[in-house]
Order: structure tokens, then C-alpha cells, then sequence
């Protein structure tokens, strides 16, 4: 069986660039042309909307009104809550994302916990289990590991 945690074994990500999200999107094109039906559709789940190449593991909960992609990975028991924006991203195991909140460009750690309402775009980085309260905006924001972040952050900020 082919899961999304098999996309990528390693993380390596250089976020200036943003190499492993560009490495994924390359993947994911790879997959949509010799194992397409892995991919999700918006038969997939009730109520999401799915565009573009997206791999969600079994295991994920997607809520309604969500909308997916393009160039998504959704890894093992992921819970994505209703109304939540994603595009150009990768969630790794255990994330979870409140209702409403929006991940464009990012890569959110194992375990890590976004708020509702709360927005990160523009190649943010959260390592492992990483908490961002609800409404903050992070543009660009890199966090450690096991940190919190309250509120919003300026662009290229780093949260040792």
C-alpha cells in the first residue's frame, strides 16, 4: 500500500529556497503519471474540494469545506479541520490544523498543532511539535522544535 509518508523519508529542507517543496511538487507529478489513482480527488472525502496532485495518507481526517492543493502531502494521522486552506505544502504525521486556517509554501513538523484562523505562508518551516495560536500569521517564520508561537511574526523571523 502506498501512503504520503512514503513521499519522503528524510527531511532536508532549505528554506530560502524551498528545495523539498519543489523536490515534492516534482514527486507528486511523478505519482499523478504511474500511480495516479493514489492520489486524492474530490471523491476522495465529502464536502473538499481537491485540486491538483494531492496524497493524503489513510489515516488523515480532512473536514468539510476544505480545500486542497495544489501539491499537497497530508501524512498518518494528520486532522485537518473544516474551512482550512491548503496549497504547496507538507504536513508531516500527526499535524493538526483548526478550522479555518490557512498553509500555503510551508512545511509543518511531526505533531504540530495550528491554530483556527491562523495563516502560514510564504515557506514556513515548523519543526516537531510546534504550536501556532489561533490567528497568528507567520510570512516566511521559521520555528524550532517544540516552541510556541502567539500571535503574528514578521517575515524571516527564526523562534529558537
Amino acid at each position: 500500500q502506498f501512503v504520503a509518508t512514503q513521499v519522503v523519508p528524510v527531511l532536508c529542507v532549505d528554506t530560502e529556497y524551498g528545495n523539498y517543496l519543489r523536490g515534492n511538487k516534482l514527486y507528486l507529478e511523478s505519482v499523478s503519471q504511474t500511480l495516479p489513482d493514489t492520489l486524492a480527488t474530490d471523491k476522495s472525502f465529502d464536502g473538499v474540494t481537491v485540486r491538483g496532485h494531492v496524497l493524503v495518507d489513510p489515516s488523515a481526517k480532512i473536514g468539510a469545506g476544505s480545500v486542497l492543493g495544489p501539491d499537497v502531502v497530508i501524512g498518518a494521522d494528520c486532522v485537518v479541520g473544516d474551512g482550512v486552506r491548503l496549497s504547496n505544502c507538507t504536513l508531516l504525521n500527526g499535524v493538526s490544523v483548526d478550522g479555518h486556517a490557512r498553509v500555503s509554501d510551508s512545511i509543518v513538523g511531526w505533531g504540530s498543532r495550528i491554530g483556527a484562523w491562523a495563516q502560514l505562508v510564504n515557506h514556513c518551516v515548523l519543526g516537531k511539535d510546534v504550536s501556532v495560536s489561533a490567528e497568528s500569521r507567520l510570512d516566511n517564520v521559521v520555528v524550532c522544535p517544540f516552541k510556541g508561537v502567539k500571535g503574528d511574526q514578521p517575515a524571516g523571523k527564526i523562534v529558537l
